[in-house]
């Protein structure tokens, strides 16, 4: 076994040893210095070799310096292109017991700066990026750093790791801004390395979760905010948002309710608006399979069909569902409650699994943790995740692992995770000036709620 283990730890040795000589030959034609330190190298071994030939040994000699030379050159091209560092985030590794079955750490392979970004490339030597996200919290400190995000590199072998200092912090409140972003694109928060943008038509439907007083519904309000600023190119609104609160909706501004959106606070409303939105659905996936036969090239999103057929363009339209768990949670309902609740779900189901190309999304926030808060037909056509404090279970939920519970402080409100394992300070909603208020007959004026 030991045998076995020694053979396995010196094939990764020179997979890895071997990389870094490619990486280091590729390095040469681009940079000057490089190119040139080689260039005298060689002359320089040239002319030693050349000058020690006087004699019949030196010549029979002669291939043994030269191959020796070739060693020295593999050496040193080697070394100059294994990162700094590599030996202290090895052992940073060990440290926590983040290594393999034959006692292998990951290893740098490359250390860069993107934009203003701190890229790290690892060889993984059989750890998978669900197991360095499952250590995160360790890492970090052993490595003294931030891990901004874990994904997978170019290859199998690769872990890519967006970094920042260990010193760095998220703003402790921060205000959505104003970003110049498309119609499909939602800004989240704010990372260790920039603004959260999530694309609708990449990412169409959102699960987000957190435990009372995490700032959930704060997240979705500046989603719904986002959502009703949307305008097209000839000023007209982009997007129709649809709010399903069984709460009574009591966090969320007043105009909105049935003027700038359409709000349900009832099963019975929200099943008569979501077979609406389904009748909908069916007739633009009609719309969408006749333009694509009549344009001759694939019609996947909705910025595809308004492209192709910009005389009539249609509105995305986005479902909130605050608090899902007022609808699946049947507990105490009789029979005709239940079957309500059951042809909801099938209604949420069906756009779920059929409402990303045609630009229905759902965005559905949970704050109970039950066993069937969140049903499995709408769960697994739900890729977008975000979660703030929580309990294990709700993590769980929602993330598919506990990070939540154990990265995220119970005081954090207004931290989230996403799906991808990255942090960031939710925005709060933008603020929008208060409209002026008559005087009343004391002299003073009538307060109106801040939007």
């Amino acid at each position: 076994m030991r045998h076995d283990k020694e053979t396995i730890n010196l094939g990764n040795t020179i997979t890895y040893l071997t990389g870094r000589f490619r990486d280091g030959l590729r390095a040469i034609p681009g940079s000057p210095l490089r190119l040139l330190l080689a260039v005298l190298f060689w002359l320089a071994a040239a002319l030693m070799i050349h000058a020690a030939a006087d004699n019949i040994v030196a010549r029979l000699l002669q291939p043994l310096a030269w191959i020796l030379a070739g060693l020295l050159f593999l050496t040193v091209v080697t070394a100059t292109a294994i990162p700094p560092g590599t030996l202290r985030m090895a052992n940073a590794c060990r440290r926590i017991g983040l290594v393999n079955d034959c006692g292998e750490a990951p290893l740098l392979i490359k250390r860069y700066h993107k934009e203003d970004k701190i890229m790290v490339d690892l060889f993984t030597q059989g750890i998978s990026p669900t197991t360095i996200q499952d250590n995160l919290a360790e890492l970090e400190a052993a490595a003294n750093c931030r891990i901004v995000r874990v994904e997978q590199g170019a290859s199998r072998n690769i872990i890519r790791l967006t970094l920042a200092p260990g010193d760095a912090q998220l703003p402790e409140k921060v205000n959505l801004p104003r970003l110049t972003i498309a119609l499909s694109e939602i800004a989240m928060g704010a990372s260790y390395d920039g603004p959260v943008i999530t694309d609708l038509n990449k990412m169409p439907h959102w699960l987000m979760g957190g435990a009372t007083g995490s700032g959930k519904t704060t997240l979705l309000v500046v989603f719904v905010q986002q959502c009703l600023m949307k305008v097209t190119a000839t000023g007209e609104q982009a997007v129709d948002v649809y709010i399903i609160d069984l709460k009574g909706g009591q966090d969320y501004p007043p105009h909105w309710r049935n003027r700038d959106c359409s709000f349900c606070v009832t099963a019975e409303d929200a099943l008569s608006v979501l077979g609406g939105l389904v009748t909908e659905l069916e007739r633009r996936l009609k719309l969408f399979s006749d333009a694509s036969e009549r344009f001759g090239v694939p019609c996947s999103t909705l910025d595809d069909y308004n492209h192709l057929c910009s005389g009539a363009p249609l509105r995305r339209n986005v479902i909130v569902i605050d608090e899902l768990a007022e609808i699946t949670d049947t507990t105490g309902m009789d029979k005709p409650h239940k079957e309500l609740a059951a042809a909801v779900v099938g209604k949420l189901a069906t756009i779920a699994r059929l409402g990303r190309s045609v630009g229905i999304n759902l965005i559905i926030g949970v704050q109970r943790a039950d066993a069937n808060t969140v049903p499995g037909q709408i769960k697994s056509n739900i890729s977008g995740r975000v979660c703030g404090v929580a309990d294990d279970t709700l993590s769980r939920i929602i993330l598919g692992n506990g990070d939540a519970d154990t990265l995220i402080p119970k005081h954090g409100r207004g931290l989230f995770l996403n799906q991808d394992g990255v942090m960031f300070r939710g925005y709060l909603p933008m603020e929008v000036p208060r409209p002026k208020a008559p005087n009343n007959k004391e002299g003073g004026t009538n307060e109106h709620p801040n939007p």
